[in-house]
């Protein structure tokens, strides 16, 4: 499911990116969440780290993946 959500996200934070008021909050919780992602804010790149967060949550959790 990870692969049906990946481009999914990326669209999304894309689209989130170009929007002024949303690509403004975009940017806030992304500089606050991932901080390897301060000068990036393009969609793929907070899609793969949205993703790689999920995947070691679940694995720190042993919790079964979407």
């Amino acid at each position: 499911m990870m692969g049906i959500a990946r481009p999914r996200l990326e669209v999304i934070y894309g689209q989130y990116a170009t929007s002024t008021p949303l690509g403004d909050a975009l940017r806030q919780d992304v500089a606050a969440r991932f901080t390897r992602l301060a000068q990036a804010h393009e969609g793929p790149a907070i899609a793969a780290n949205v993703l790689d967060f999920l995947d070691r949550t679940a694995e720190a959790r042993n919790l079964a993946r979407f």
